[in-house]
């Protein structure tokens, strides 16, 4: 029973708010006054004099406000219009007043606008307002509206010469009497779009304007998915333009979706000016940089549907770069930035506290999204001392964090205005230079809550070069029930041989029989862990590796598929171990992996098949000389660019080698692979394994933030 009524407390919140304006009583005469049916104290009154044959408008009547007024062009039959309001002071405040010259006068009476006493209600109570008008023509129009928030209504008002007076569908007539009628929308619109209706040949004049209900609140906006790498460094020999960031697909529970808000945190040379864009061409606007030794920046699109990648460019090869994308829903539709810190030249004394501040902001809403990044502000990136953690403020909740380059991201929701200095910690030995930015967002409905089943809320990267027999430290904020640590370059590399996490949780590896295979643990069953720390145990061996960290939600509570069956030429790296293997060469260099030419049919790399609809499926491959260009069946979870001649191989992106998902919506087989750049021809070796989905009446609730009043 209690499930029941959670849900049913859940359903209302999202189901469309009722409308808090309602009529309360309308009138219409030919003669320069009218009297309401009905009103209220607070109510606000709206009266509409329309005047034929004079370019004069009728006389404001003493104690009433003016909203608009016009007249048609001379010649032929003219006309002229007074829109005006008041406040009602009692319910026995119904009259028009008298608007002297007026040929007739309509009004309505409406509850539950913004206007008041102290609000007056030419300005709180009706805000947008159109006219037209039109000589000799039988078609009346009223014009478009761009609805300033979701609980207005619209409201038309129409006088015409011959006493000839209609509405268009999405208008119902409130009053109407001779030359003079009043209609609205009867509910709240999210918006207006021009409508017709006929009339007699006549001089006809409308008015459309926007009736302003209660401003609606909102709880304040919530992450959907986030992304967190490494970077390109001057120590590495590698370059690049052109970085795509992959994004969920669509039909995916966590793809973006039309009014989410897309945020792309960048650190580059100061020098440059990188463009942002995206699948659909949505436009990124910068909310504020500020310039250290690198430049820092955070630009913010609304999305316009399903994009599926970012992509940053620089108009050259560049390097010390770093990049970090971030969804969010519950945001405003447009102009979605309050305020903005952002400080450089940062030096931490102490590794307690919020050591790497913005520098103060004050918001000036209720429910704003802080979004706060850090970035080392170092000339060449890979220099820096590396951090043993990282220590999100209080009140925040971590997105990513990156210990080797140095690089993390945080949010919360502040409840009131006021000011804040946002704040996390770097714990390192000797500290460097950071530059932090900080974003306030606006509250909002616009966009969407992510649907049912297993999905990726956040992944991040961590880079270990050349560390063999070691423990190194990791800082991943989590909120899901499965965590999953991939080394792409696997026993080719360094080995990778265990996860010690803060909490506890018990993480286990999918066994592999490979010489070179990437390597999977999976730590199932898991709590939220908004400062999870801990280590990546590495054994022996020598070479570089960069680990894929993802935190998942909507996992089954042994999530591991062990009836995974391996297809094609690929094979089960032991009887029940839920993971899938193959191995191969290239004939040739850039061969796609594989075989050369494969697609989404025929590509083995591997090959499997789910034993249940509905699961997540992670793939990574190591090759031995890259880079991937791109993945083929999946969603590439590295970065993707342009790179050097050459080039794409040894950087700290994407290691040259390929990590990626794909979302098995049936039992079908699927068959994985990656596109190939390189220029010389190399081994691959690929693994990968399926996590299935908690059934449906276990899946969490989406997230509701919206709150009407």
């Amino acid at each position: 029973m209690k499930r029941l009524i959670l849900l049913a407390a859940l359903l209302l919140c999202v189901l469309p708010a009722r409308a808090s304006i309602s009529e309360a009583g309308a009138c219409s005469a030919s003669t320069t006054s009218c009297t309401l049916s009905a009103t209220a104290t607070g109510n606000v009154n709206i009266f509409w004099a329309y005047r034929s044959g004079s370019t004069t408008a009728p006389t404001l009547p003493t104690g009433y406000t003016s909203i608009s007024s016009g007249a048609t062009a001379t010649g032929g039959t003219v006309g002229s219009f007074l829109l005006y309001c008041k406040v009602a002071s009692s319910g026995s405040d119904t009259g028009s007043g008298t608007a002297t010259n007026a040929t007739a006068v309509a009004g309505v009476s409406y509850a539950g606008t913004q206007a008041s006493a102290t609000a007056p209600c030419g300005v709180q109570g009706v805000s947008l307002v159109t006219a037209a008008n039109a000589k000799t023509s039988t078609t009346a129009s009223f014009t478009t509206l761009t609805i300033e928030n979701s609980n207005n209504w619209v409201v038309g008002f129409l006088g015409d010469s011959a006493g000839s007076t209609c509405f268009p569908a999405s208008l119902t007539s409130r009053t109407a009497t001779g030359d003079v009628a009043i209609g609205d929308t009867n509910a709240t619109v999210s918006s207006f779009s021009t409508g017709t209706c006929t009339v007699s040949s006549s001089t006809w004049m409308s008015v459309t304007a926007e009736l302003q209900g209660p401003t609606p609140t909102y709880s304040g906006a919530v992450l959907k998915r986030s992304w967190g790498f490494v970077g390109l460094s001057g120590n590495n020999p590698d370059t690049a333009n052109n970085i795509f960031i992959r994004l969920e697909p669509a039909g995916t529970p966590r793809a973006t979706a039309s009014g989410d808000l897309i945020l792309v945190s960048v650190s580059y040379p100061s020098a440059l000016t990188p463009t942002i864009s995206d699948s659909l061409s949505d436009t990124f606007t910068s909310a504020t940089s500020c310039t250290g030794n690198r430049k820092y920046n955070v630009y913010w699109a609304i999305a316009s549907g399903a994009a599926t990648y970012v992509e940053v460019g620089f108009g050259s090869l560049q390097t010390n770069v770093q990049i970090a994308v971030a969804v969010f829903y519950n945001v405003p539709a447009s102009a979605p930035v309050d305020v903005t810190a952002c400080t450089a030249g940062i030096v931490p004394t102490t590794n307690g506290g919020s050591n790497i501040q913005s520098g103060s902001m004050t918001t000036t809403g209720a429910n704003e999204l802080i979004f706060n990044q850090v970035f080392a502000d170092e000339s060449t990136l890979g220099l820096s001392n590396k951090a043993n953690a990282v220590g999100f403020g209080s009140g925040f909740t971590g997105l990513y964090s990156e210990l080797m380059f140095g690089s993390a991201a945080q949010y919360q929701v502040k409840a009131s205005a006021g000011a804040i200095n946002s704040g996390m910690a770097y714990a390192q030995a000797t500290h460097d230079t950071f530059a932090s930015v900080a974003v306030a967002i606006k509250s909002g409905s616009g966009g969407s809550a992510p649907g049912s089943g297993i999905s990726i809320v956040r992944s991040q990267m961590a880079y270990y070069n050349n560390l063999p027999s070691t423990s190194q430290p990791f800082s991943f904020p989590t909120s899901g029930n499965l965590r999953v640590f991939m080394n792409e370059a696997g026993t080719f590399s360094v080995v990778f041989s265990g996860v010690t996490s803060s909490d506890g949780a018990t993480c286990t590896e999918i066994a592999s029989t490979g010489t070179a295979n990437p390597q999977l643990y999976h730590c199932d069953n898991t709590t939220a862990a908004a400062n999870l720390t801990g280590t990546i145990n590495l054994g022996t061996g020598t070479g570089s590796n960069l680990f894929a960290m993802y935190d998942i939600a909507g996992a089954a509570t042994s999530p591991l598929d062990t009836a995974m069956a391996a297809a094609g030429t690929s094979s089960l790296t032991a009887a029940g171990s839920g993971g899938v293997q193959n191995l191969g060469t290239q004939v040739a260099a850039g061969d796609n992996e594989a075989p050369a030419l494969c697609t989404t049919s025929t590509c083995d790399a591997p090959s499997l098949t789910p034993s249940v609809s509905g699961e997540l499926i992670l793939t990574g491959e190591n090759h031995g000389t890259g880079p991937a260009s791109g993945a083929i069946t999946s969603v590439m979870d590295y970065p993707t660019a342009t790179w050097n001649s050459g080039g794409g191989d040894q950087n700290a992106f994407m290691n040259g080698d390929g990590i990626a998902h794909y979302f098995a919506s049936s039992t079908s087989t699927v068959h994985l692979g990656y596109t190939m750049s390189n220029t010389s021809i190399s081994s691959w070796q690929a693994l990968a394994a399926g996590f299935k989905a908690a059934p449906a009446s276990a899946q969490q609730l989406p997230q509701i933030s919206v709150i009407r009043p």
